[in-house]
């Protein structure tokens, strides 16, 4: 929960809960590895861009046909449990890097209890359905110049973990050529247009209960009056015996 201050301005996001800055114009990165590969499915990082405060990771998830057997590939991608919750679904697709520094971070943990400026792996949400996922990861701190090692699982695609090496990457140098466009411009509570009064009968009870302004003091309906009691009808007479 995110408190407003009195001009309505919200107070920043850190970098991995804000997402890649958008008055920013990121410099890609030469990177392209196919990171597992069986003869089903297949997982590879095409692409990266490089911000002021992270990194992006760009990913394609392959698969060869469909499991009747197991959740389709998108729900195994984004790890969404039959309740929608990131992150709880047994079997789902694990990434993690090790950076040059020793520092770890991994999409398998959200980061509770870490600190602003520790390493983090987020979601960038993804598209795509039974066979074919594109997904974005977020990266940050922008990492320390040197080897990139990225380890991918996926245990109900049958994909065993592996490692892949990325070469030295000077992401220093590619921070230092983002273009920034402007300041950032603070976000702001958006409460939307105020609904416009239920449209309601005129002088009548709704009117007045539900308090709409300028509606007439109107006296309550009247009361039905109960029914007349309706005496038994007579006894015709009875047949000779």
């Amino acid at each position: 929960m995110h408190l407003v201050p009195r001009d309505g301005d919200l107070p920043p996001l850190p970098a991995w809960a804000a997402g890649p800055p958008e008055n920013e114009i990121p410099v890609p990165l030469p990177v392209h590895a196919v990171l597992a590969r069986t003869d089903d499915v297949a997982v590879a990082l095409v692409g990266a861009h490089v911000h002021s405060t992270g990194v992006t990771l760009d990913l394609a998830v392959r698969r060869r046909r469909d499991d009747p057997g197991t959740p389709d590939l998108f729900t195994l991608v984004e790890g969404l449990d039959n309740r929608h919750r990131r992150g709880s679904l047994p079997g789902r697709l694990l990434l993690g890097v090790e950076l040059a520094d020793g520092s770890v971070a991994t999409n398998a943990d959200p980061g509770t209890g870490l600190g602003d400026d520790a390493p983090r792996l987020g979601d960038r949400g993804g598209q795509g359905g039974g066979r074919t996922v594109d997904k974005t990861l977020w990266l940050t701190p922008v990492p320390p110049d040197g080897e990139v090692v990225v380890v991918c699982a996926c245990e109900a695609l049958g994909v065993p973990e592996t490692r892949t090496v990325l070469p030295a990457i000077a992401f220093g140098e590619a921070r230092d050529r983002v273009v920034v466009l402007w300041p950032v411009e603070p976000q702001r509570e958006d409460a939307g247009p105020p609904e416009p009064p239920p449209d309601l009968p005129a002088g009548g009870w709704f009117e007045r209960a539900l308090g709409t302004p300028d509606a007439p003091d109107v006296p309550d309906a009247p009361d039905v009056p109960d029914a007349p009691d309706v005496p038994d009808a007579p006894e015709g007479p009875r047949p000779p015996a």
